[in-house]
């Protein structure tokens, strides 16, 4: 749950700081959050947990990974984007 609240308030902070045309919010405690995420999967596939799985739930299991892993580069990814928009963006006279 706090995962999920702080991943939705970065890209909320996000939204809103485009709109706004400020500089993006830091996006720490998401990435945090993420990583300690990645951090149980190592985990997870070091003891090799998913042998003792069907194909079919470690398939969601590692399809769950990658998504998260992919939400997590594209949220820098989104980071970099709106500071790179908002240094640019021209300024309210």
């Amino acid at each position: 749950a706090d995962a999920l609240a702080a991943i939705a308030e970065a890209l909320r902070g996000t939204g809103e700081a485009l709109a706004a045309r400020r500089e993006a919010p830091e996006i720490a405690s998401a990435l945090a959050a993420l990583e300690r995420y990645a951090a149980a999967m190592d985990g997870f596939r070091q003891a090799q947990s998913t042998l003792e799985l069907s194909a079919s739930e470690a398939e969601r299991i590692f399809a769950l990974s990658f998504a998260l892993t992919q939400l997590r580069d594209n949220l820098r990814d989104l980071t970099v984007r709106a500071s790179d928009f908002t240094r640019r963006a021209p300024t309210a006279a």
